[in-house]
């Protein structure tokens, strides 16, 4: 997919900047292609990128922009992309409920409503074509 997005901006290529305090402004690093990114990324450094992108990013409001932009997407890859989301969400649902608290305690327990569903023929994303 990986075109532009409404700015004209290649969302294909990801620019990596850090916040430079004596200037004020941002200092460009590198520019890299997200393919190449996506292909280097181990399990942990792919939850990394989750956990700090969740970070007072918005949670659902981030997840559905993003939603959004990968309607260009094939349909083989947004089907693949909803698994892998979902799979997030199953993964997350397996820990034990004494391990929460009240921030996550509500959605581990959906997390868990959503891997019974989805067990229980309920809920389905369909078959891989």
């Amino acid at each position: 997919m990986h075109g532009r997005d409404k700015d004209g901006k290649n969302i294909g290529q990801i620019v990596v900047t850090r916040y430079n305090y004596d200037t004020k402004e941002s200092d460009t690093l590198a520019t890299l292609d997200a393919k190449s990114i996506a292909s280097s990324c181990t399990v942990g450094n792919i939850a990394a990128l989750l956990s700090d992108l969740a970070n007072g990013r918005g949670g659902i409001g981030l997840g559905k922009q993003v939603g959004r932009v990968l309607h260009g997407d094939h349909h083989t890859l947004q089907r693949e992309i909803i698994g892998f989301a979902l799979g997030v969400v199953i993964g997350l649902g397996e820990q034990e409920l004494r391990w929460t608290d009240l921030r996550n305690e509500t959605a581990i327990k959906t997390a868990k409503k959503i891997t019974e569903s989805l067990e229980s023929g309920d809920l389905s994303i369909g078959q891989f074509i």
